[in-house]
């Protein structure tokens, strides 16, 4: 496409990390459940925050969301941001998928569930909802490993993932 308008946003955030590195350093640390279920609160504040804004990010993974202290974040790679939408079913589940593809290779249901329940409207029946989700994100998942398969693992990896290779948890996923 023709590029009519275009805009350059920047702020230097110095020491701070994505989502994921930030949570898989304090997990590291020994951070446990209420620790972890106040970051997620909040990181589930920012991202309503952002959707009631009328703005959807395309890309809501965790590597794409900044912060330094686990209450505060910033959203990065604006490229994907559309501006003036309907932020609808199609678009939280998406955003859903993305946001639990990010922690679930650390943290149980037991605190993603409410997590993801913090950014689903009421018209959503939760025990119809999550179940898209998981599906959603193994699926998601399938083609992100046949493609390394294919193609190689990326240079940077999930900092979760990787933790949960070296530390197996079990899950309260069915």
């Amino acid at each position: 496409g023709v590029v009519t308008k275009s805009a350059q946003i920047c702020q230097y955030l110095s020491f701070h990390y994505d989502v994921e590195t930030w949570l898989s350093k304090r997990i590291r640390e020994g951070a446990e459940g209420e620790t972890i279920a106040a970051f997620l609160e909040a990181l589930a504040k920012a991202v309503n925050t952002l959707c009631a804004s009328g703005a959807w990010h395309a890309d809501l993974s965790g590597k794409n969301i900044m912060t330094r202290d686990g209450t505060q974040f910033y959203f990065v790679d604006l490229d994907a941001v559309e501006m003036n939408v309907v932020y609808d079913d199609e678009k939280r589940l998406k955003n859903h998928v993305q946001l639990y593809d990010s922690f679930c290779d650390a943290l149980s249901d037991a605190l993603l569930v409410p997590f993801i329940q913090a950014m689903t409207p009421e018209h959503l029946d939760l025990r119809v909802w999550m179940p898209r989700v998981r599906k959603a994100q193994q699926e998601r998942r399938a083609k992100v490993e046949a493609r390394w398969a294919k193609h190689g693992p990326p240079e940077r990896m999930n900092p979760l993932r990787a933790f949960l290779a070296e530390h197996p948890i079990e899950t309260e996923r069915p």
